[in-house]
């Protein structure tokens, strides 16, 4: 069994490098905008997408959990809370997802594999001034990748964000993260290592009037540089939402009950997202 994980641990860093994407992302209505939420992000979903923009939350505190109740997305599950402490907001956040590998030993044998990766997140956004905040992300992973001939590897790893958000004007914002700053490597038991590559992800933001919004995303800047592109109506009691995520359509709608609780649901990839959110 070590001689086999040895094997794999070699090819596995040959085959992915520093390449292994994040795939896909979290949240019904940032998915259902195209994924474009970089410089939009003013809620609970910030967490993944820009921890800055959590000092841009009306609320004092705010609850989500999102579910894929159907279809073929890698994330399964994603829950965040967020408490603001006066003008510093604090956040935690887990999520789940499931993503398949393909090993290939020396002697060209492949390995279809499954790896059960789940993240917790501690969050950090603090204003410096009424324009400009910065945000980091503390990241715990949890993994287990399921090896045919092999077995259940359990594996860990570390990982930090960075992230900043700019008021250009009354109805532009600009923004950044960037997502395991120093690279995050997942080690599992026998010396496998699956690493996961600096993603640098630039955003813009574009009020059009009091109840629109127009954003447009990079994904992986210095890499795939995929384009990402969403619009959000809003309305007394919910919201329209549409975008453009990478080489997809995404459409999806959000519903307001009171002021405490939210609904939204998002298509894309033929898969259905469900969000739940409640505000205090």
């Amino acid at each position: 069994m070590a001689k086999n994980i040895a094997k794999l641990a070699l090819v596995v860093s040959l085959i992915f490098g520093m390449n292994l994407p994040v795939l896909a992302c979290v949240g019904a209505r940032p998915l259902a905008m195209g994924g474009a939420f970089i410089a939009v992000s003013d809620d609970a979903n910030a967490v993944y997408w820009n921890p800055a923009g959590l000092t841009r939350m009306p609320q004092e505190s705010m609850y989500t959990y999102m579910e894929t109740v159907a279809g073929r997305i890698n994330y399964q599950w994603f829950f965040s809370g967020v408490e603001r402490y006066g003008k510093v907001v604090f956040g935690i956040s887990g999520i789940n997802s499931h993503n398949p590998r393909v090993l290939v030993d020396f002697e060209g044998k492949e390995y279809g594999s499954l790896a059960d990766d789940t993240w917790y997140q501690l969050s950090l956004a603090i204003p410096v001034s009424e324009l400009l905040s910065f945000g980091a992300n503390l990241k715990f992973y949890d993994s287990k990748l399921y090896v045919p001939g092999v077995g259940i590897l359990p594996g860990r790893g570390t990982g930090l964000d960075l992230a900043v958000l700019l008021q250009v004007s009354d109805n532009v914002r600009v923004g950044l993260l960037s997502q395991d700053l120093f690279g995050t490597d997942l080690n599992y038991t026998g010396g496998l290592r699956l690493p996961y590559k600096n993603n640098v992800r630039p955003g813009v933001a574009w009020d059009v009037t009091e109840d629109t919004t127009i954003a447009v995303d990079i994904y992986d800047l210095t890499g795939a540089a995929d384009l990402s592109a969403g619009v959000e109506k809003r309305f007394a009691n919910g919201a329209l939402r549409g975008g453009y995520y990478h080489d997809t359509w995404t459409v999806g709608f959000g519903l307001q009950a009171g002021k405490a609780y939210s609904f939204d649901y998002c298509y894309i990839y033929d898969s259905h997202i469900i969000s739940l959110s409640w505000t205090f």
